[in-house]
């Protein structure tokens, strides 16, 4: 941090502490159990999944960090929080070195850093253990953006190093092979019109570089699963495009939540409409702005801006178009619009009215993050009841366990839905009660008509007649512990039912 002042270091490292501590009191909640970053057990390191296991999605630090944290499981999630905030605020602080490199003022790079940092819509990642991969993958791109455009000559080795990180954390991260010629192209032709009058031969190079890494990337995830279907066609899994949304409805969400707008106060019930109110009302006059400066930058001729708004619709475009519509995913959405700011507040204080709607830009952020967090901890609080009830119902800790969870589809607003077996990941937080990683849990769900009370739908495809849902769950718990220690059905209330398996 030795570029920013005295200032401006106690407000960072504060705002550092201040989240860090917050997050270290939430437990994990719904994937986050279940999620490779959560200490695992391998037979041996050629049992980590480290290449492609089904297309275009390739994730191998997660899995080595799962075995990490295996061999120290008492430092989870804790340590997991640490590198998420960690990751969160290093890449607000490389935000703020490439709007100095750009030659924006340190009072713009800064302030544009910090509401990046408290943007009411980054909570979901970095309150999350989940969004490890998230995190430290714009971390790592953005680290190759910088050290491509820190000096002159672009430092070549590192940037490659680095770009390699981010996709090995998230598959996203391989934007930063070409986001990193791109910014370095934009750095020295900030003006369209010098484009022209420039020399572009001595730009091949680093385009090239970034698009046949670009290549050997998706050779690498596409092509050996293409490879390893067509060696073994009886596991050959043919793709289909079901796991496609609407694009439009996934790019209205992503874009939608580089505003501050509280959804769950919107969405859950009970709709907390003061909440919603302040976060649409406070928020949207900095973001108007902003917008408002950017379109003149872009139409003057300003590559950086047009440069960022590409980058910002391609992010969004490629969550959107596949099943990542999550506030999560909004993450790296977020922070390049967050460099929308740096015009603005470039002018200020010229511009009265700019304190005031940054004042109220806060207040926004501050009011959505310290919702969403007591919505998490009602959700922790909804974890204990299952922890309680299933340990209170446990003689034998069992090693294989099938879990059958009730759910009567009053589905939420993404992870803030305190319903207690999202909020105890399906079971899974009685690994870490019991100090077991290796259990297996088995985990599927079922429909219950609230006054029928009849199983009316199940992704284990039971079939039944006139039988109630009672009978059809002891039908289910009588079948399953032939190959199951325990059976546990686990209701929204908290409320469990355990049946094990009985030891001779």
């Amino acid at each position: 941090m030795k570029f920013l002042s005295s200032n401006q270091k106690i407000i960072f490292s504060g705002t550092f502490a201040v989240i860090l501590i917050a997050t270290l009191f939430i437990m994990p909640y719904g994937d986050d159990w279940s999620y490779r970053t959560e200490p695992h057990f391998y037979d041996s390191l050629s049992s980590i999944p480290l290449f492609p296991e089904n297309g275009g999605k390739w994730r191998p630090f997660d899995s080595l960090w799962g075995a990490f944290m295996g061999i120290m499981p008492w430092a989870y999630p804790f340590l997991n929080h640490l590198f998420v905030v960690g990751g969160h605020f290093l890449s607000a602080y490389l935000l703020f070195l490439t709007g100095k490199r750009f030659g924006f003022s340190q009072r713009a790079s800064f302030i544009s850093a910090m509401l990046f940092v408290i943007s009411g819509n980054t909570f979901a990642t970095f309150s999350s253990i989940d969004s490890l991969n998230q995190s430290l993958s714009l971390t790592f791109g953005m680290l190759a953006v910088w050290f491509f455009i820190k000096r002159d000559k672009p430092d070549y080795f590192l940037y490659l190093l680095f770009a390699i990180l981010s996709v090995c954390w998230k598959e996203s991260g391989f934007f930063f092979f070409l986001i990193a010629p791109l910014m370095r192209f934009v750095l020295r032709f900030r003006k369209i019109s010098a484009i022209g009058e420039a020399r572009l031969k001595e730009e091949y190079l680093p385009f090239l570089i970034g698009f046949v890494a670009t290549l050997v990337y998706f050779f690498i995830t596409f092509g050996s699963h293409f490879i390893s279907n067509m060696l073994n066609a009886a596991n050959k899994e043919p793709w289909s495009g079901s796991e496609f949304y609407n694009l439009k409805f996934g790019l209205a969400a992503l874009l939608g939540r580089i505003i501050p707008v509280d959804l769950p106060s919107l969405l859950l019930s009970p709709r907390n409409y003061c909440v919603a109110f302040v976060s649409i009302v406070f928020g949207m006059p900095l973001i108007a702005l902003s917008f408002i400066y950017a379109l003149k930058k872009i139409f003057r001729g300003d590559s950086l801006m047009c440069a960022i708004f590409c980058i910002v619709l391609v992010f969004a475009v490629s969550h959107a178009s596949v099943n990542a519509i999550t506030e999560m995913n909004s993450y790296p959405c977020i922070f390049f619009a967050s460099f929308f700011f740096l015009p603005v507040f470039e002018s200020f204080p010229k511009r009265r009215v700019l304190p005031v709607f940054t004042i109220l830009f806060v207040t926004a952020c501050l009011t959505s993050l310290i919702h969403k967090y007591s919505l998490i901890v009602k959700s922790n609080r909804a974890a204990e009841v299952i922890v309680t009830n299933i340990t209170g119902q446990t003689t034998n800790i069992p090693d294989q366990v099938f879990c059958l969870l009730i759910d009567n589809q009053s589905l939420g607003h993404d992870i803030y839905q305190p319903i207690a077996p999202i909020a105890a990941g399906s079971g899974y937080i009685m690994k870490r009660v019991w100090n077991k990683w290796g259990m297996k849990i088995d985990v599927v769900s079922c429909q219950i008509d609230g006054d029928e009370k009849e199983l009316i739908k199940t992704n284990i495809k039971l079939k039944f007649d006139n039988r109630t849902a009672e009978e059809e769950i002891g039908r289910t718990i009588e079948e399953k512990l032939k190959t199951y220690d325990a059976v546990w059905v686990i209701f929204q209330n908290g409320e469990v039912r355990v049946a094990e398996k009985e030891r001779g």
